[in-house]
């Protein structure tokens, strides 16, 4: 179990901006009526706090036999549970994560390419069924997105025309490629770059971008 420590200067810019962002939009709500009672300061989650403290603590006391890398413990969770992979050797056998972000699909993409290629990998996360109100599980595994991203690259046209490189004549150097041109749409460890974001069709330009130099 990974809490995030103390994180690399980007996030904590991040961080101010969103906490900041969520007090003046709370206070605003309540102004409008459209908020009242008490409500989540999220600036408890913040590492050093007693309430993390707390956590840490009531989370050990559940779970004696788990390795907790509580906030104490400087970096993101997403990299702890990377090093803690690595640390098993050549991380063979099945993994599987909690959480269905982004950046945890990457740096988990990255760490099989380039440290754990006989990891099986998988994330989940529950949700609700809006319909029935039964809570589901929802799966993804990492070799299909992998292997999604080769069909994408196989399937992406050239963009300043000739033909189209191999993206898949060597495979673990195109996908280690793609995990760290991914930085570039902006994540919680790198800010965003002005010229790629998802929104203006960022990832599929980067991947056209990356199979011409390829």
């Amino acid at each position: 179990i990974a809490l995030d420590g103390v994180v690399p200067l980007a996030k904590m810019k991040q961080q101010r901006m969103r906490r900041f962002r969520a007090i003046e939009l709370a206070a605003e709500e309540r102004r409008l009526g459209l908020r009242s009672g008490p409500s989540w300061d999220t600036n408890a989650i913040t590492p050093g706090t007693a309430f993390m403290e707390r956590l840490a603590t009531k989370l050990r006391a559940t779970f004696p036999e788990a390795t907790i890398s509580d906030t104490e413990e400087p970096g993101e969770g997403e990299h702890k549970l990377m090093r803690f992979m690595r640390s098993k050797g050549q991380g063979a056998g099945t993994h599987v994560i909690y959480g269905l972000d982004g950046d945890l699909f990457v740096l988990a993409l990255l760490n099989q390419q380039l440290y754990v290629p006989d990891a099986t990998i998988y994330f989940f996360r529950e949700e609700m069924n809006r319909e029935t109100e039964a809570t589901e599980y929802v799966w993804l595994a990492l070799e299909r997105l992998r292997n999604a991203l080769l069909a994408q690259a196989e399937g992406t046209s050239y963009p300043h025309g000739g033909s189209q490189p191999s993206a898949t004549s060597d495979a673990k150097t195109w996908l280690t490629e793609y995990a760290l041109a991914m930085s570039l749409l902006g994540n919680d460890f790198v800010p965003q770059s002005l010229a790629f974001r998802i929104r203006e069709d960022g990832h599929e330009r980067l991947i056209k971008y990356l199979i011409s130099v390829s």
